[in-house]
């Protein structure tokens, strides 16, 4: 696993110099994992969503490839949602639809979508742009 340093610091003995004790804090590549909401745009479509769209959003977030924002939503996936939000099949359809037409996320086919990363993404600041455009661009 790749690590990268993100802190470090001495205990210095302030009569002599002497260096105490030395600390450095590491942070593992591939294990810390964040969610970006971005606000640029502001916080109203967040404030607008029902607890089940964010949630459904946030599940859909998390599955989420990093390099573009697409997500699998099959049947064991489906079969998670109604088991850790209470919701039927039904419903799942019903707020993925809502979705959908909110512009959050874009089917792209059966069971494939994207999140739109105008409002959460995965990836560097640097590169969400890139995927605005992609996702922008993508026709079905």
């Amino acid at each position: 696993m790749s690590k990268k340093k993100i802190n470090e610091f001495s205990r210095v003995n302030e009569l002599t110099g002497e260096i105490r004790s030395h600390y450095s804090y590491y942070s593992e590549k591939y294990i810390e994992s964040f969610i970006m909401i971005r606000t640029t745009i502001g916080k109203e479509w967040f404030y607008v969503l029902s607890n089940n769209e964010k949630n459904l959003l946030m599940m859909l977030w998390d599955w989420s490839s990093s390099s573009d924002m697409s997500v699998y939503l099959g049947s064991v996936r489906r079969k998670e949602v109604v088991s850790v939000l209470g919701i039927s099949k039904r419903q799942i359809t019903a707020v993925l639809a809502s979705l959908c037409a909110g512009n959050y996320i874009r089917r792209i086919g059966r069971d494939d979508f994207l999140i739109n990363p105008a409002y959460m993404f995965k990836c560097s600041v640097g590169k969400v742009r890139e995927k605005i455009k992609i996702y922008e661009e993508y026709v079905v």
